[in-house]
């Protein structure tokens, strides 16, 4: 009876003790009152509207919006005022032989350079707005490789928990055989030096995730210590399809970057027609009046001006924007060729990363799983050592290990090619990610 008694406190301390022991393993990471999830979309939208970087690009392209305006300004008018024979000293009275006029010159631009002008700087506008989603693409592109890495540290540090556990239980083990005189003192060593090996890599897991947040976080400017002590969520072990190769090309063509080089391209080319209608030059319309007062006549005036273009045509700005438009165009080329090229290294990496991933997902996981629990039931029973129990082990969590990996760089070679083609922002849906040509 008192065997009894003394059995039901003791079992209760134990297990909390070991709810303790849980808690403080995850104390480091896990948050002390419950926080909504951050996820991906959260993010991008608040780097879109209100990191400074985000704030400054939209300024830039409204700028370049009111320049629009200015260029369709007309020339303003000039108002001349003169006043001759005028004097004070000598003889008589000199303010009576006073001449009084004045003059108003407009100008008007012939040879449509004020259209011109409106169209370069809508040209320009639209490259800024091309330049702009560049920026917002790379800084998107940014923001998910930090997403990504936090997400691979924590599945890194879930995994380690876990080989952690299979250690303890492991070493528990030995120490038993220890005891009961069925394996050697240096196996308990071992085992206990592994258990060591793990809880020291889960401690530099836990700083692994701790310096990724912090890296995500330094992205999201004043808003940042809002998101702090929220958790981050994402599944890192989904494998969304891969288009085809012929359909992202198909696409390449509205991304930002194309777009953009294509744009310069049609800037070059305003440039050089702008240049072309400056040759020709304006015409100034005067009209004025004039009163002598020495005779009392009064004179109207109206006259016509034009520069002559015997020295400046303007032929050298013209030969210079020509270049302008030539160098353009070989730099969209350039630009363009080197986008198939930087997408079709993604897609094969990208491939080859999903391939990777779904080897090890589905054939190298489940054995390695099954080797590692016969030979954790076969040391149990005495019929393998520690050390092949061992080996197991480090060959499972080697494995575990590059699955991670596998799955980290299908994700960055993923975000990788929907950066090229200008989808990170939106939320399209993607068509089937087989290879149609195989």
């Amino acid at each position: 009876m008192t065997r009894t008694s003394l059995f039901g406190p003791l079992a209760f301390l134990c297990l909390i003790l070991a709810t303790a022991s849980r808690a403080d393993d995850h104390a480091a990471t896990a948050p002390t009152s419950p926080q909504t999830p951050v996820t991906l979309a959260e993010l991008e939208a608040l780097v879109l509207a209100t990191h400074p970087a985000s704030t400054a690009r939209h300024a830039g392209y409204a700028a370049a919006l009111s320049l629009i305006d200015q260029a369709a300004a007309l020339p303003n008018p000039e108002l001349e005022v003169e006043m001759e024979d005028v004097a004070t000293e000598g003889p008589g009275n000199r303010l009576a032989e006073t001449t009084y006029a004045i003059q108003l010159n407009q100008p008007f631009e012939l040879g449509g350079k004020r259209r011109r002008r409106q169209h370069l700087a809508a040209m320009t506008a639209e490259e800024q707005r091309w330049e702009n989603s560049i920026a917002e693409q790379d800084a998107l592109a940014a923001l998910r490789e930090d997403f990504l890495s936090v997400l691979a540290a924590q599945e890194r540090l879930a995994f380690l928990h876990a080989a952690t556990d299979s250690a303890r239980s492991a070493r528990n083990c030995v120490a038993e055989r220890v005891q009961a005189g069925k394996d050697a003192p240096q196996e308990l060593s071992q085992a206990e030096m592994e258990l060591a090996r793990q809880e020291l890599a889960v401690l530099r897991a836990i700083s692994a995730v701790d310096r990724s947040r912090a890296a995500l976080l330094a992205q999201l400017g004043p808003q940042a210590n809002a998101f702090r002590n929220r958790p981050i969520t994402g599944d890192l072990r989904a494998l969304p399809p891969l288009p085809t190769m012929a359909e992202l090309l198909a696409r390449l063509p509205d991304s930002a970057a194309w777009q953009h080089a294509a744009q310069a391209e049609r800037v070059a080319a305003a440039e050089l027609a702008s240049e072309d209608r400056a040759a020709m030059p304006d015409l100034t319309l005067s009209v004025g009046y004039s009163y002598e007062r020495g005779s009392g006549e009064h004179l109207a005036k109206l006259g016509l001006s034009m520069p002559l273009p015997l020295f400046d045509r303007n032929r050298g700005n013209r030969i210079a924007a020509l270049h302008g438009v030539a160098r353009a165009r070989a730099e969209a080329t350039t630009t363009q060729l080197a986008l198939q090229a930087e997408l079709e290294q993604e897609w094969l990496s990208a491939k080859t990363a999903v391939a990777a991933a779904t080897a090890i997902r589905d054939g190298l996981l489940p054995h390695a799983q099954r080797a590692l629990t016969d030979a954790s039931e076969s040391h149990r029973l005495g019929r393998g050592s520690y050390l092949a129990l061992l080996s197991v082990q480090q060959a499972w969590q080697e494995l575990n290990s590059e699955y991670i990996d596998a799955l980290a760089e299908v994700h960055q070679h993923l975000n990788g090619i929907k950066r090229l083609i200008g989808q990170l922002n939106t939320e399209t849906s993607s068509p089937s990610f087989e290879d149609k040509r195989q």
